[in-house]
């Protein structure tokens, strides 16, 4: 299901990253098979970089492997460091940024020791407010290029295969020819809206993008149909809004996707240096889930296999509200003890009398970052600044940001009960969900 935040490539204006990508497979395996967590439909792994364990989301999407963000991360070493320069959608002009060679990056039975890492000294996508886990970067195309890589959303497996599989030869599986350009795949897709648009547009497979379908350049006749201006994703220069809409069917080539939720992102956002201008748009997270994929990037062809989660509606936020990381609250947990003890953990207070102990311990809270015009939140008085304090009467630090964001996507017509703090003030709002689109 659409989540609020939408990640979009990284754009690299003054240097490509081209070293050869030889990942090596050991104890003679014909394949590997890696875990991954499903967060906002993107792809997070978790490799070590350098000796550090990090979760890096998999990115069709970049040409570049990238970290930033490096607070929690401060102990990792980097050598052969170049400054560079880097811009992305929405930046006015390029900033510093640096680029180190000859990494190593490795899971259980497969590394790489020749990467070449972009280094940002902060998370200009400010990807650990907007999702459950800390994010400290991008595992880009490197991960690709000279091996079959299978991406199960089901199973929530990445699958490395030194050798075409067998199940490449079953009908139930087919192949799609693409183009690679600066690394990344582009797909010549016969879209049909309607029943009545049509036409042959360039898509980028972009693992990294949240929503299902975006749509660039391309004028499409949208005053007939019902649109809602809305958050889109963050880029690097901030935050990306734009219009979207559901139709009710699109065929991409052979597929016929039921009801979907199509973006058109404002073009001020990607007006710098015409960035976009080589392609259509993009197909993300939200739609690709619903296939098994397997990238064969050496012959330049990918294999589709619907799976179960392909009749799934499509969803997005009808609350109208982005929901973030943001400041902190204190949980009191009281335990009853049968002695009294001295102990101290440096992340909680604890303090005891002769029966109970109480641990006072601090963990992110919530705040609104945006409010959709005229959704349920607006119509009900949710301002942007807003800490959420409790919803349905369940305090909101029991929750998961991924957990609050289903809840605002739920049944047309429900009721959510939100208490906020404003301005030291406790208030209470009731939304009523409507389907706008």
């Amino acid at each position: 299901m659409s989540r609020f935040f939408n990640f979009l490539l990284l754009v690299f204006s003054c240097f490509s990253m081209y070293a050869q990508s030889n990942w090596v497979f050991l104890k003679n395996k014909e394949k590997v098979s890696i875990p991954f967590d499903l967060i906002n439909n993107m792809v997070i792994v978790h490799p070590e970089v350098n000796g550090t364990k990090l979760n890096l989301v998999l990115d069709t999407g970049s040409n570049s492997n990238v970290i930033f963000g490096f607070q929690e991360q401060d102990s990792l070493a980097f050598t052969n460091i170049t400054k560079i320069k880097i811009t992305g959608p929405g930046v006015l002009e390029p900033f510093d940024a640096y680029v180190s060679k000859n990494n190593e990056i490795k899971f259980k039975n497969l590394y790489f020791k020749e990467a070449n890492i972009v280094l940002l000294l902060h998370d200009n996508y400010e990807l650990t407010s907007n999702v459950n886990i800390p994010v400290h970067g991008i595992l880009g195309t490197d991960f690709f290029k000279n091996n079959i890589v299978e991406i199960n959303y089901v199973t929530k497996k990445v699958t490395m295969y030194q050798n075409e599989p067998r199940k490449l030869n079953k009908t139930d599986f087919k192949q799609i020819d693409f183009r690679l350009k600066d690394g990344k795949p582009y797909v010549p897709i016969q879209l049909k809206i309607e029943n009545k648009f049509q036409q042959q547009l360039e898509l980028l497979l972009d693992t990294g993008l949240s929503d299902g379908l975006w749509l660039l350049n391309k004028p499409i006749e949208l005053e007939q149909i019902t649109t809602i201006y809305d958050f889109l994703g963050v880029g690097l220069g901030g935050d990306i809004f734009g219009k979207r809409a559901r139709y009710s069917t699109i065929k991409i080539n052979e597929f016929l996707i039921d009801k979907p939720i199509v973006s058109f992102p404002d073009s001020l956002a990607f007006s710098f240096k015409n960035l976009f201008a080589d392609r259509d748009g993009s197909i993300g997270g939200e739609l690709l889930k619903r296939f098994t994929l397997l990238f064969n990037y050496k012959y330049e062809k990918i294999y589709l296999k619907p799976n179960r989660n392909f009749y799934e509606p499509f969803l997005y936020n009808m609350a109208g509200i982005k929901i973030q990381h943001g400041g902190l609250d204190v949980i009191e947990e009281k335990i009853r003890i049968d002695t009294p003890s001295n102990a101290i953990n440096v992340n909680e207070f604890i303090f005891e009398d002769s029966k109970f102990r109480f641990n006072y311990i601090f963990k992110p809270g919530f705040e609104v970052a945006f409010v959709r015009i005229n959704s349920p939140a607006y119509k009900a008085g949710i301002v942007k600044g807003d800490k959420i304090i409790s919803v349905n009467k369940r305090k909101a630090i029991n929750y998961t940001l991924d957990q609050l964001m289903s809840i605002f996507e739920t049944n047309d017509g429900q009721m959510i009960e939100l208490e906020v703090e404003r301005e030291g003030q406790l208030l209470t709002y009731f939304l009523y969900l409507e389907t706008e689109i």
